[in-house]
Formats: C-alpha cells, structure tokens, sequence
C-alpha cells in the first residue's frame, strides 16, 4: 500500500540538499524493506508497471541504476543520457519519437555515464556505499554528479523500451521567469566546469563543458554582461573548485 510522506526540512534546502535529505530519510523510514530509491520530478506521468519493468530491466544487466526515456508532452524525446554507444547517443539527440529510437538503435538497454534526474532508479546497496546526491549544488547539475559517481563504480543503464511523459509547464514570458531561467543556465554551466575539471568520476563530462559555453551565447547572446558572466562561471567552477550554490541564483539577467 502506498503510505506518503512529507518532509518539511523548515527552509530552502536548494535541489540536491532535498534529494539527498529524502535519499537520507528513507533509507532510515524503512531500514529493512527498502530495496530500491525512485527519484522523479513532480511533473511526470508514469505507467503502472513501469517499476517493476525498471527492476527486471535492472535485474537482467546487473545494473543498480536505469532511467527510461524521457519523452514531452508532443511525445517526441526532448531529454537525452549520455549513453556509451556514441551512434545511440547521435539518435537521441534528433529529438524524434521512442518508435523511430527503437526502430533504429534497437530494444536493449544502453549503458549509460550520465543522465538528468527527471526519473532515476537507484539501487539501496548503492546509495549506502556511496552516498546519495550532494548537498552543495543548489540546482542544475547535481544529477549529473549523482550518476557519473556511480557508473564510475557501477553500470547504469538507459531502457529505450520504457518512456515517461515530462509534462513542463508552459513557460510564461515574463522578465521575472526570463530572469530565473537565465541563472539556471548560469548554474548548470558552472557546475559542468566544476565537474569536469575537479571531480575524479566527472572527467568524462569534460567535453560537454565548451557545448555549455556554446549554448550560452547561443540562448542569450554575446554582450559584456554574458561574456562577464561566462568568465565568472569558469573561474568559479574550473578554477576555484565551487559548485553553484544559492548565490549564484542571484545573477541578474543581461539587457537584450
């Protein structure tokens, strides 16, 4: 039976403070029964035999982490993994539909490095031996972490023949939310260079650091204050070792 449980840590423990706070709280809510940990945004749709389709998948490939493909509201891939097999990986990346993914690459499931945190499931063994998400990434990047440091040690998988909806809201045009949007992405950047240039499991997220750059200038153009800010997030995150915590939400949106 299905028993809920709220947690109200008393104040904004930013992204990975919360997961890892919910990581922590299970394991000691259910010291013997909890087997596995499923991590999902609130706003996906799930099947109802979608866990015990991840656990056989997990099961079969020796693989305490999976995450299933992750489709939009138009059905089409929106959100990708980073999947070994790199012709896979090219795949995923047209943003097509689950259909032609699996017409073209196949059934089996893709060992993974690296996936975003929209639906993970995560095996307990794992979580105690080492450790769950970090509480010093305020958002932005900590999935990244999470599954970079456990496919260092362990397999994880991509399973192409289960998909989920990630129903976004509708982004509203406003200064405000155009704003927020904008320190996110600096967010991101940042802990991708913190990554990749610090952490032993993360090197392999290296070569997406220049691609974040890139889409930076690419999504807000190229002015003083994005290129200021550009420096700003590679000397914090490459050189000074930090992670983006909650000032960073602070950095006000450039002028276009």
């Amino acid at each position: 039976a299905c028993n809920p449980r709220y947690i109200a840590p008393g104040t904004n423990l930013g992204c990975g403070g919360a997961l890892a706070l919910g990581e922590k709280t299970a394991l000691e809510i259910f010291p013997a029964q909890l087997t596995h940990v499923w991590i999902l945004d609130d706003d996906v749709v799930v099947a109802p035999d979608m866990l015990s389709r991840l656990l056989f998948a997990m099961k079969a490939e020796n693989a305490p982490l999976a995450v299933p493909m992750i489709l939009g509201a138009n059905g089409r891939i929106g959100w990708q993994s980073g999947l070994l097999d790199a012709a896979k990986f090219r795949v995923l990346l047209e943003g097509k539909t689950q259909q032609d993914f699996l017409q073209r690459c196949g059934p089996s499931p893709v060992p993974l490095t690296w996936t975003q945190g929209i639906s993970v499931l995560v095996a307990r063994r794992v979580l105690e031996e080492l450790g769950g998400h970090r509480t010093d990434f305020w958002l932005r990047g900590e999935d990244f972490e999470f599954a970079l440091r456990i496919t260092q040690h362990h397999r994880g998988i991509f399973v192409p023949t289960i998909a989920v909806q990630h129903l976004m809201p509708s982004p509203t045009q406003t200064a405000e939310s155009a704003g927020m949007e904008y320190r996110k992405q600096c967010a991101m950047v940042q802990n991708v260079a913190f990554i990749g240039f610090h952490l032993s499991h993360g090197r392999r997220l290296l070569r997406y650091v220049p691609g974040r750059f890139y889409h930076h200038f690419k999504n807000w153009g190229v002015s003083p204050k994005t290129i200021s800010d550009a420096v700003r997030m590679f000397w914090q995150g490459a050189v000074m070792a930090r992670p983006a915590g909650h000032p960073a939400l602070r950095w006000p949106m450039p002028r276009r």
